[in-house]
């Protein structure tokens, strides 16, 4: 799974890749909730979303890890 930042037009951004055992944002481990909440205090106004694995790719969009 991937989880998609979008600024405030709604723009997508970049992605970020979790563990590969996620299926559910409550399956994220703390590292990555820290990742994701760092991300969202860099970039304000920016939100997020779950997406499958491989939508970066799909969508030329910057990855980034936890």
């Amino acid at each position: 799974m991937e989880i998609l930042f979008r600024n405030k037009r709604n723009t997508a951004k970049l992605c970020m890749k979790v563990s590969e055992d996620v299926t559910t944002i409550r399956d994220l481990k703390a590292y990555e909730l820290n990742k994701l909440n760092e991300t969202l205090s860099l970039n304000e106004g920016y939100k997020w979303e779950p997406v499958r694995t491989g939508f970066a790719y799909d969508n030329n969009l910057p990855l980034i890890g936890a």
